[in-house]
């Protein structure tokens, strides 16, 4: 279920974005499309640091708490979104902040609200299939801004919760 987590995040951001900036894109795999990627799920070339493109990285997983009236803990999933740019070579660079900012905001918004539908899509025939589970997350924690010569980059960490299993109703 854990991985039907990640697809649906991933599958709510991805959508968002494109309704929110479709300009932001990147070209993976000579095919272009929104500019978020899932690290574990991409060639090596297109999990490496692309510019301009939110990077998707999961860290732990664990329970937080069971409430009286739920069978199923409630469980917590980190994700750690990646993003840099070098700017524009119009401005020499020196929109690095400016690109950064937009970043930022996009980010936020794609977040909000906080919440989708679970879906599973392990299966390759079909329709994705709807266990009629709730994803639910925080907004953005920002980190503090990197600059690596050139680069300007930032690491946000959304917390993802959902029960374990569907409770019986």
């Amino acid at each position: 279920m854990m991985q039907a987590w990640k697809d649906s995040f991933y599958i709510a951001l991805r959508d968002r974005l494109a309704a929110r900036n479709p300009e932001r894109t990147v070209r993976v795999g000579g095919e272009e499309r929104p500019a978020i990627v899932v690290a574990e799920n991409e060639l090596v070339a297109a999990a490496s640091p692309l510019l301009e493109c939110f990077h998707l990285n999961w860290k732990q997983a664990a329970p937080v708490a069971r409430l009286a009236d739920e069978p199923a803990p409630l469980l917590q999933l980190v994700c750690s979104i990646s993003y840099a740019t070098e700017g524009s070579d119009e401005l020499n660079a020196q929109d690095r902040g400016r690109v950064l900012a937009a970043m930022d905001a996009e980010l936020l918004d794609i977040c909000r609200p906080g919440r989708t539908e679970v879906e599973d899509f392990s299966s390759l025939e079909g329709p994705p299939f709807a266990p009629g589970q709730t994803l639910f997350w925080s907004l953005p924690v920002f980190g503090e801004i990197q600059h690596d010569g050139r680069r300007a980059s930032r690491t946000a960490t959304v917390e993802l919760f959902a029960f374990s299993e569907r409770s019986a109703g």
